[in-house]
């Protein structure tokens, strides 16, 4: 059998920034698609969405103010 969604998986916030079990913003860690949990979105949607907005914020995190 084929696991195709689960919702299992690391939590993360409206930025796609990885939070640690209280809820705190792991510095640098972004996440989207199918290692997300929850059940917004699925499959290639949630991958390009998730993804468009984790690297627009580690790009923009990463430039010096």
């Amino acid at each position: 059998p084929v696991i195709h969604d689960t919702r299992a998986g690391l939590r993360i916030n409206a930025r796609c920034q990885v939070l640690d079990l209280n809820g705190t913003v792991i510095a640098g860690l972004y996440c989207g698609g199918e290692s997300a949990g929850g059940l917004s979105l699925h499959g290639l949607p949630r991958a390009i969405c998730q993804g468009l907005i984790a690297g627009r914020d580690a790009v923009t995190a990463a430039v010096p103010r």
